[in-house]
């Protein structure tokens, strides 16, 4: 998953983290949030409804790309990385679903914890969630991702860091 992707999900995931900053959640922890009502999947959902859950795994990508590129590096302050690069190499707290819109469900956190008003979100990270490694992912990893992008990442970064009170 690359830049864009990330950046898509940043934007969203710092927005979701002032509210958290902002005051005390005091909702109900739920799997995924809509703008409007509820989200139309159930809690406990195998796979998104137009994902194959059996689908082979393995084999080959091949990609094309429009125009050219100078870095693989999806973060990097200069330079044009592939486009499709932000989705192949990480993945977000959230994940907007493709056929609801503005509903959003976890995909490294469990859970998201949103009063009425909006006001916060708290996330609880899967404990299944992992690096490619093997190793777990952490809060402490969640935040040091918005710190370094927020104070050394592209300018896109600094902006949203800049945003968020503590």
């Amino acid at each position: 998953m690359g830049l864009h992707f990330f950046l898509s999900h940043l934007g969203r995931i710092i927005v979701l983290t002032l509210f958290t900053l902002a005051t005390p959640a005091v909702s109900q922890p739920t799997h995924g949030i809509a703008m409007y009502g509820d989200p139309a999947l159930p809690q406990n959902f195998k796979s998104l409804p137009y994902v194959n859950p059996d689908a082979p795994k393995g084999g080959r990508l091949i990609s094309g790309n429009e125009g050219g590129f100078d870095s693989l590096n999806p973060y990097v302050i200069t330079g044009n990385p592939p486009w499709q690069l932000r989705f192949l190499i990480s993945e977000s707290l959230m994940y907007r679903s493709q056929d609801e819109p503005f509903t959003v469900y976890g995909l490294l956190a469990e859970s998201i914890t949103v009063p009425k008003d909006r006001s916060t979100a708290e996330f609880t990270l899967r404990e299944s969630a992992r690096f490619s490694d093997g190793s777990p992912v952490t809060i402490e990893d969640v935040m040091w991702s918005y710190e370094i992008l927020g104070t050394e990442g592209n300018a896109r970064y600094r902006g949203l860091w800049s945003q968020i009170e503590k």
